[in-house]
């Protein structure tokens, strides 16, 4: 073996290594920074006169509110704890561990739940166990933005769906793997990880972390099941989570669909306290039971409190669809050319054309025929 080769094997050694370090430090940040949900673009918060418009960083529009007379009924009283929290943090009534991290007038909340967990130690024995549930009166579980997720290599899960306290659907997944070789990150396919659909209509569901061996057979990599709901592409799955506390501690970001009442609109338009204001209609839910407001197309605001507010698609470069001149109009806007120009102003139409100059169509006539002579 040449002498350059001798050398050259201690720095590939050295590179492979400073590799595998940088990937196990990657994949620990993903243990340490968990997931948390995207909230719905910034807009105007609406509330009624003297009431608080946030608990710390989390915004509180009408229908919602932190006390009497600032919510539209006790469904939407929203709880700013500040005897137990520095900075305060917002709660659903009666429900102290589901913390709300944001609230959409367009009928999403956002919250919080910590997973179920069973752990065991060498011989077998359950050290740590406990379920996750939650209890909603009037808000339904969204069955379109939230999994079903089962962590663990020796994992059976259950989830159990109420609907108004009666027992409406009952589903689950198994997630098994003989060594932390078969397990692939970032992938829930059954082997450490494994994830299910969530049902429509559920108010109130329990989730629970089982094992089938105790998990006798894979304790030196994976001694606890985990099992919980949490928001469809907000999880991310990594090998060292088998091993690791992080899903012990964590809070992972679900969301609910919430509505007015239990009635649909149908029922309720012609009421004299019809609560969607003007230029707003109603809509029915489809996840659980009552209606909506939303604003009409072309308008933006509050549909609950002071109606929606025509919006300015000129001023809005994303909204505004003229190549030229944009005049803005109720609840849309129209476009044209400047004057020299022909066209229907719009970008995705016939746009604008520049109109030959009469002059010079003349001259170019009168050029063709001197040439001729």
């Amino acid at each position: 073996m040449s002498k350059q080769k001798v050398l050259l094997q201690p720095i590939i050694l050295l590179i492979v290594i400073k590799v595998l370090l940088a990937a196990a430090t990657s994949a620990q940040t993903q243990l340490t920074s968990p997931p948390l949900p995207s909230p719905p673009p910034p807009g105007e918060v609406e509330v009624k006169p003297g009431c608080q418009d946030k608990c710390e960083n989390v915004s509180i529009p009408y229908p919602f509110g932190t006390k009497k007379g600032c919510y539209l009924n006790e469904d939407f009283l929203i709880t700013c704890n500040s005897t137990h929290y520095d900075p305060p943090k917002p709660f659903l009534p009666k429900s102290y561990s589901t913390e709300v991290t944001n609230i959409s007038v367009d009928g999403k909340l956002y919250i919080t739940l910590c997973p179920a967990v069973q752990c065991y130690d060498e011989s077998g024995q359950l050290t740590d166990g406990f379920t996750s549930s939650v209890n909603l009166s009037s808000f339904f579980i969204s069955n379109t933005d939230n999994v079903h997720v089962a962590v663990g290599c020796d994992t059976y899960s259950y989830i159990f769906g109420y609907k108004n306290e009666q027992y409406a659907y009952s589903g689950g997944c198994i997630s098994y793997c003989a060594g932390i070789d078969y397990v692939v990150n970032g992938s829930c396919n059954g082997f450490g990880c494994c994830q299910t659909s969530f049902a429509q209509g559920i108010n109130c569901f329990e989730v629970s972390a089982m094992s089938f061996k105790n998990h006798t057979d894979v304790y030196n990599f994976n001694p606890c099941s985990f099992s919980f709901v949490v928001q469809d592409g907000k999880f991310n799955f990594f090998s060292n989570m088998l091993g690791s506390d992080y899903l012990k501690k964590a809070s992972l970001p679900v969301v609910l669909d919430w509505s007015v009442g239990s009635e649909n609109c149908t029922n309720v338009v012609n009421k004299k306290n019809h609560p969607c204001k003007g230029n707003a209609s109603c809509y029915d839910v489809e996840n659980g039971s009552g209606y909506r407001c939303k604003c009409n197309d072309g308008f933006q605001g509050n549909p609950y409190l002071n109606g929606c507010h025509d919006i300015d698609e000129c001023k809005v470069p994303e909204l505004n669809t003229c190549k030229q001149k944009c005049i803005n109009t109720e609840g849309s806007h129209t476009c044209s050319c400047y004057k020299g120009y022909h066209g229907d102003g719009r970008k995705n139409g016939e746009g604008c054309t520049r109109t030959p100059d009469r002059t010079s169509v003349i001259q170019i006539v009168v050029g063709k025929q001197a040439h001729m002579y």
